[in-house]
């Protein structure tokens, strides 16, 4: 009996930390960085979001991701979607939206976002400054959707949710 309650217990701590479906790249994994002010992060690598809670003494909260195989698969989609992996490695909004005579709006505080992502034996990091909102072209369209996509799904489960808000705004 007590040989089935350690199986038990084995298969209980493997399932805490998801991991990508067979269906998934096995090195796929997602480390995010996002916020204004503060830097919330979220790596799948290690199954954690780490909110920054922007006080002085940089406290930090931090919740495990657990993910599903379906979750898992969407976040893989979303990446291939966007044709990450063509993206250039620094992208600022403002550099899209030079006027004739060279000047370029930019709105300040902006988004900065990191991404770096693998799979399927690739490893690509986008540094990604939103900083107008009006500025258009290929690579801003399919970068903000994707950095949309994750924010919103990373932010929404219920685990980060359930995290308090960083101490400060932006000045």
């Amino acid at each position: 009996m007590s040989a089935f309650r350690f199986i038990g217990l084995l298969v209980a701590t493997f399932t805490l930390h998801s991991a990508p479906p067979s269906d998934v790249p096995r090195d796929f994994a997602i480390y995010f960085e996002l916020g204004l002010c503060w830097r919330d992060v979220v790596d799948t690598r290690t199954d954690r979001y780490v909110r920054d809670l922007a006080t002085r003494s940089g406290q930090t909260r931090t919740v495990r991701l657990r993910l599903s195989s379906m979750q898992w698969r969407d976040l893989s989609r979303w990446v291939e979607d966007s044709r990450f992996f063509e993206l250039p490695t620094e992208i600022t909004a403002s550099r899209f939206s030079v006027s004739e005579s060279g000047e370029m709006t930019s709105i300040i505080p902006s988004a900065n976002y990191v991404l770096d992502i693998r799979s399927g034996g690739r490893r690509h990091k986008v540094e990604f400054n939103d900083d107008n909102p009006s500025a258009t072209s290929d690579a801003l369209t399919r970068v903000r959707e994707l950095v949309k996509r994750l924010e919103q799904f990373f932010t929404q489960l219920p685990q980060v949710r359930k995290l308090p808000e960083p101490a400060v705004g932006c000045l």
